[in-house]
């Protein structure tokens, strides 16, 4: 099965953003998400940690152990393996983040390469977290099993950055409602994504339709799922793509904002 990363984000991203910390606990408090410590931990954020730990200097080769079930493993094969002094001592049931402060107040200077690759951007960002009950109820029950390996985070990206863009192998020009074929020029423009890099320098910027006078925001044209854009995401690691329509209006509702949802194949 084509494996990609899906992002879901307000459908109309010039709009006042929304309170993502207040999402982040509805989406704890409807067990959507799982607190990440102990075994909840997903194994993508078990393995980015002992990525970060293997790029210390004198470090060994990059462990990885698919039998790791907390941060605590992770530690424990690490220093086991030299990689970190044996006086260091975790919590059995810690976050990422509290092994990283342990390690980080024991004097070895980790670097950040176990956060996402965005993070530096951000106003604001989550734990990455295991899909709950909560997930279950709303996925696509034809792909169910698919829970157990997701890891969701999410993030805002600061008002002085540009805007992050979901866009992929996938992506191809879009369809303007009411129309049955694909359109590749949007005068003044030039092409699709002459249009997608002007909404990138403003993210308040549309198009005209040449014919009927309408003017369509980027998100209002049907891309297929294959382009978002915006500052306010949620990111689903290793999700198939077609799946999340039940969440994304669950978080509409929560929110008061239409939600959509792109996906970007690595």
């Amino acid at each position: 099965m084509t494996m990609h990363d899906c992002f879901v984000f307000p459908a109309a991203p010039h709009l006042p953003a929304p309170d993502m910390p207040a999402l982040e606990r509805w989406m704890l408090q409807e067990k959507i998400i799982l607190p990440s410590v102990g075994a909840d931990v997903p194994a993508k954020a078990l393995y980015a940690l002992s990525h970060a730990i293997s790029c210390l200097p004198g470090a060994n080769a990059p462990l990885v152990d698919v039998d790791w079930r907390t941060a605590a493993d992770v530690v424990a094969t690490h220093v086991q393996a030299g990689n970190l002094p044996k006086a260091l001592h975790v919590h059995d049931d810690g976050s990422v983040e509290d092994c990283v402060k342990a390690i980080r107040e024991y004097g070895i200077a980790l670097d950040d390469s176990w956060l996402f690759a965005k993070h530096a951007a951000c106003a604001w960002f989550s734990p990455r977290y295991r899909a709950g009950p909560g997930m279950a109820r709303l996925y696509d029950p034809d792909r169910i099993g698919e829970i157990e390996h997701l890891s969701i985070l999410m993030f805002q990206i600061d008002a002085g950055e540009p805007p992050f863009v979901v866009f992929g192998a996938g992506t191809s020009a879009p369809t303007v409602p009411g129309e049955a074929t694909e359109r590749e020029d949007f005068p003044p423009f030039g092409d699709y994504m002459d249009f997608v890099g002007a909404v990138y320098e403003d993210i308040h910027v549309d198009w005209v339709h040449p014919d009927s006078g309408h003017r369509y925001a980027l998100l209002d044209l049907d891309w297929d799922y294959s382009l978002g854009i915006g500052r306010c995401f949620i990111q689903f690691e290793a999700g198939s793509g077609y799946d999340l329509e039940r969440f994304v209006q669950a978080l509409g509702d929560a929110c008061g904002q239409r939600m959509a949802y792109a996906h970007r194949l690595f």
